[in-house]
């Protein structure tokens, strides 16, 4: 995908994931969508590490692509997905960001949501259904609570035992 490509006006809004990092994650610009996509705040990009935000296993394949477009200068693709409370599939092309000397080093990424939202809340939605019908289902009272014993959720046998 390229820079033409994104900006390309064809009447269809397209939303993408812009941002520049440097090697060791650090966010140094980050457009709206990705701030408001991934849960970040706008006032605090300069102290987002994009790392954090990366599954663990898939830190270690983003680090070597990062690695691969520095040594080649070439463009690379990967495909990773967000932690932030939610699961964004996200494809990104990265190239390398001119920099004014070799400790500046920065790379620009450009990402678009490889499974789209509208597929993701449907999909959402199906779920809740149907945790709704298998707890509604139940002939037993079921109690969901968290490690400190504050009730989550309850099914309605378990509401009327109560």
């Amino acid at each position: 995908m390229s820079i033409a490509h994104i900006l390309k006006s064809d009447g269809v809004d397209k939303d993408y994931y812009l941002m520049i990092v440097d090697s060791t994650g650090l966010i140094h610009f980050a457009n709206s969508y990705l701030i408001t996509n991934l849960g970040l705040s706008h006032y605090e990009i300069p102290r987002y590490n994009f790392f954090q935000l990366l599954e663990s296993d898939q830190l270690k394949e983003f680090q070597v692509t990062l690695s691969g477009v520095q040594a080649s200068n070439c463009p690379a693709e990967i495909e990773l997905s967000a932690k932030n409370g939610s699961f964004h599939w996200i494809k990104w092309e990265i190239s390398k960001f001119i920099a004014h000397s070799p400790s500046d080093e920065k790379f620009f990424c450009i990402g678009y949501d490889i499974v789209g939202k509208r597929k993701v809340k449907k999909m959402q939605q199906v779920a809740k259904r149907n945790y709704e019908a298998i707890m509604e289902g139940l002939s037993v009272g079921v109690i969901m609570q968290d490690r400190n014993g504050e009730v989550l959720a309850a099914n309605k046998r378990a509401a009327q035992r109560g």
